[in-house]
Parts: structure tokens; C-alpha cells; sequence
């Protein structure tokens, strides 16, 4: 009963607040809303009520003013879907500039496809509208209600999700039963007057009015490094009917290796005795490393996979071996597994791949990253693996994993660490030329570039 009556509370809260502005005419936007925007978004509210460990409901409603054909990538009009979450309702209503309703869109009138984003093997769905406008400005309404058995992934929430937006208001509420540790951590909120938040029992919510749109801006710093954002967790969780704990990082990489890594490492007979042939009586660490990450860039290629655990369990070593492929996850546990043959300990190591350095928040335990590389340790040095590529050298990062904050992954917990910061010496073009020019004006000469 208690459950039924939070949800309806939610409901209620939910239209209620809605429903208190319903002037949706272009001409009613401030001035200062529409400078620099595509788009303006005059209400986007979600309400989380999660009931259970395995369960989360998330009701949603953007009202966005499309401004030009730009500002149809905000209307943020589609949902994501998979085994473990199903939309329950989702539909969309389209406006003229003047507020009028011109189109209704119901849900069978949404379209379906598969989210590759790179991947070829995966479990997500995404319903989305299709929707194409006779002019600009059009404004749309779009509502949906999901239901997810995953509560390991509470989405953030992010006032101004892109650059040349702007924000009329943005509501986000959120409810926990007591026992599941709700948290969260706020980003670039403290003293703006334009968000309000008000704290309650096991929950939290966040009010923000009138943000004006921000310019994307060539080496300026990264987008989410400056707008306000929300995360939101759990210290008990559920992933893909897995229960974990997020208390620490040290507990929360026991779990990960308990539950997701354990039992993942097994390579057959006949592979041990190639890799213990081709290592011979070499016993330095390190060159032993070299020979075996040259074996899996020669022997596999990279292709994503999101199956199983929420993407997030690596496919066994023994079928990386057989079949020659996998994704981050299954190259470096293959990778870790056969360093584990030789004798050789490393650590499988989830971070945030990326050419804008972004770090794992160190003060807010969750499951957080989207790649995961190999940590090998030796002698009081950490040398970091890419093992998805053909190309790269050995324990070279580039600009995708560099200077950033990383958990390692062992069998007694997680750490979190800092991967390798180039400086200056090392991340040097050095050109040396020499040239003569002849009485005819010629010129001859040779280069060589470092």
C-alpha cells in the first residue's frame, strides 16, 4: 500500500507541475532564451521512484520549442529498452507556433531499431519518433513511462544536455525506499539562483528556471565539466538480477571481480602451451608482457558486444580464444588470462575512454566508465594495456586513456588510480631538414621527423 501511494504521490506531483504552464506559443519565450539557442526547452521533468532493488519506474516529459532544424537533436523524444526495461507508455504531441495542437503520436506510431552505435551484437532496442516538420518554429510534447529491473543505473540528470539549448524549467525528483542507500552528488549547483533543490526523505529534488544557452567553443573546456548535473546511486543495487553493493570502491571491485570477472579467465590446454612456448625462458615482466599483448593483436580484432549483464560482463576468455574476437571487456580479460599462464599478475581496469580526459568520480561509488584497459604492475610501476587495438604499441595511451582517474579491479577489492600523464618530453615532433639550392633555383634536401 505504501508503494501504491509513493507512485501515485509521484503521479500526482508529476501533472500537477506539468500542468501549471501550458502557454507553449513561441512568441511567450523570452528574448533572452532564444539568443544563441536551436532550441528551448520549456519543461523536461522526470520522476524516479524506485520501490525496490529490482525495481524503478521513470516518468518523463520534455516540452521543447524547436527553433530550427538544428534544435530537432533536442527534443529528446525516444526511449531505450532491452530485457530488463520495457516502456510502458510513451507518445508524442506536435504545436504550430502559436501553441496549437496539429498532430497527435501514438505509440505504434513510434519507430523501432536496434542501437548499433558501433556494436554489432547487442541486446538494446530504442523507440523513437520520427517525426518531420512542414516549418519552424514547432514545439513537441513527448511523455513516456518506463519500468526497469535494473536499479544499478540511475540516469543522471544534466540541466542543459547540450550546447545551444536553453531551459525554460527542468524538474527531476527522485524517491528510494529507505534499506537501498539513495545518494547523490551534485556538480556546478552550489550558488546558482536559478535551481532550487529541496531534500527529503530518501529522496531529493531539483528545480532550475531560466538557463540561457551555451555556445560550443573551440578548445574551451568540456561541456560537462561546467553545466549543473546531478548523479544519482545506490549502496544496494540490482544488475541484471545480480545484487551488488557500491558503499566503497575496495567492496565494490570485490563485486565486480566476484560477480562478473570470477571463472571468466579459463584458456584451453593447448592455448597455455603456445603461450608458454612462445614466452620460452624469458623472466622479465615486462618483455614477457610485450610478447603476449603482440600475440592477441595479431591473433584478434575489436568488435563491441553488449550482451549479457548489462554489457558489463566480459565474454569467457575461452570463446576470445576460439573465435578471435570481442569487445574491450572480452580482449582484456583474454589478455589478463593468458598473462595469468606465464605467470604474470594484472588488472583488469574499468575507466572512462574518451579524447577529452574525464575521471571516475572518486568521491561517489557506482558503477560508472564505458572502457575498460589492462593494469600490469611492475616493480611499483603501473603500465596500462589498450588491448583493443591492432596498431597501438605496447603500454601506449595516446590522448583516450591518459591522465585520468581508473578503478583496478582485484580479487581483494578495488582502487581507484591515475593512469599515465605525458609531459612534455614525452610527447614531442622533433624535425630535423638539410637543403641546398642550386643556381637554377632547385632545391634538394632530405627530412627526418621524430
Amino acid at each position: 500500500m505504501k508503494k501504491i501511494l509513493l507512485h501515485l504521490a509521484l503521479l500526482f506531483a508529476f501533472f500537477s507541475s506539468s500542468a501549471q504552464n501550458t502557454d507553449y506559443s513561441t512568441a511567450s519565450i523570452t528574448p533572452e532564451l532564444k539568443e544563441n539557442a536551436d532550441a528551448v526547452v520549456r519543461l523536461r521533468q522526470r520522476d524516479v521512484n524506485i520501490t525496490s532493488r529490482k525495481l524503478m519506474t521513470i516518468i518523463s516529459k520534455n516540452v521543447v520549442t524547436v527553433l530550427n532544424e538544428k534544435g530537432q537533436l533536442h527534443t529528446g523524444a525516444s526511449e531505450y529498452f532491452d530485457n530488463s526495461t520495457k516502456i510502458k507508455s510513451i507518445e508524442a504531441i506536435i504545436l504550430d507556433a502559436s501553441g496549437k495542437e496539429i498532430k497527435k503520436i501514438k505509440r505504434k506510431d513510434f519507430k523501432e531499431n536496434s542501437v548499433s552505435e558501433g556494436s554489432i551484437i547487442t541486446d538494446n532496442k530504442i523507440l523513437y519518433l520520427d517525426y518531420t516538420p512542414t516549418g519552424y518554429p514547432y514545439t513537441v510534447i513527448f511523455q513516456s513511462e518506463i519500468e526497469s529491473s535494473n536499479t544499478a543505473f540511475i540516469p543522471a540528470w544534466n540541466f542543459i544536455s547540450s550546447p545551444y539549448e536553453s531551459i525554460e524549467k527542468s524538474i527531476i525528483n527522485i524517491v528510494a525506499v529507505p534499506n537501498l542507500g539513495f545518494k547523490y552528488k551534485e556538480f556546478n549547483i552550489k550558488d546558482n539562483q536559478n535551481i532550487v533543490k529541496e531534500e527529503k526523505q530518501n529522496g531529493v529534488s531539483f528545480v532550475a528556471s531560466n538557463l540561457i544557452a551555451v555556445k560550443n567553443e573551440e578548445y574551451s573546456p568540456t561541456f560537462r565539466s561546467f553545466i549543473p548535473q546531478v548523479l544519482f546511486g545506490l549502496e544496494t543495487f540490482n544488475l541484471e538480477g545480480v545484487e551488488g553493493t557500491a558503499s566503497n570502491w575496495k567492496d565494490f571491485g570485490a563485486w565486480v571481480y566476484s560477480s562478473l570477472l570470477s571463472g571468466t579467465d579459463e584458456v584451453s590446454q593447448e592455448t597455455q602451451a603456445k603461450i608458454k612456448a612462445l614466452v620460452g625462458n624469458e623472466k622479465d615482466a615486462v618483455k614477457v608482457a610485450k610478447i603476449v599483448y603482440q600475440y592477441v593483436q595479431n591473433k584478434t580484432r575489436y568488435i563491441s558486444i553488449q550482451l549479457g549483464i548489462g554489457g558489463w560482463k566480459p565474454m569467457l576468455a575461452k570463446d576470445v580464444d576460439r573465435l578471435g574476437y570481442g569487445d574491450c571487456k572480452a580482449l582484456t580479460n583474454y589478455t589478463r588470462a593468458l598473462l595469468k599462464v606465464v605467470g604474470v599478475p594484472s588488472y583488469y581496469t574499468i575507466i572512462y575512454g574518451d579524447r577529452q580526459p574525464r575521471d571516475l568520480h572518486q568521491d561517489f561509488v557506482s558503477i560508472q566508465g564505458n572502457h575498460v584497459i589492462l593494469g600490469l604492475p611492475v616493480n611499483e610501476k603501473m603500465y596500462w594495456l589498450e588491448c583493443t587495438s591492432q596498431t597501438i604499441p605496447f603500454a601506449f595511451q595516446g590522448n583516450f586513456t591518459d591522465n585520468r582517474l581508473a578503478l583496478i579491479v582485484k580479487p581483494e577489492g578495488g582502487e581507484i588510480l591515475k593512469t599515465h600523464e605525458y609531459a612534455v618530453q614525452e610527447n614531442t615532433q622533433l624535425s630535423k631538414g638539410n637543403f641546398a639550392v642550386d643556381e637554377t633555383g632547385s632545391v634538394i634536401g632530405s627530412v627526418s621527423i621524430k
